[in-house]
């Protein structure tokens, strides 16, 4: 039984039309999505949240949220950055808007 390898280069096939990304192109990808918001981002942005949740103004666990979300291609700018709890930030998920929070006014 014997087998012959060949090693020439075969052509790239495309799929469905779509172009073939190479493993670098994909890292890089991922890498322009992960770049965490610099620091003088956050210092701006907690002084003018003024170091509270935006949404319902608790003072603890506190995240830097993007308004629009990092997998929709928002930026890490202060412009799309904000300060929400983790509760609010939670409730938020990938969406554009935080929820109004329901506080007992008496």
């Amino acid at each position: 039984m014997s087998r012959r390898f060949s090693w020439k280069r075969k052509p790239l096939r495309l799929h469905h039309g779509s172009a073939v990304q190479t493993p670098r192109a994909k890292r890089q990808a991922r890498a322009i999505l992960v770049e965490p918001i610099s620091s003088d981002t956050r210092r701006f942005v907690w002084q003018r949240d003024g170091g509270g949740c935006r949404n319902c103004g608790s003072k603890n666990d506190l995240h830097f949220d993007h308004i629009i979300p990092r997998s929709w291609g928002g930026s890490g700018t202060a412009d799309n950055v904000e300060l929400l709890c983790r509760k609010c930030n939670l409730a938020k998920g990938a969406q554009l808007s935080a929820p109004l929070v329901q506080q007992n006014i008496r």
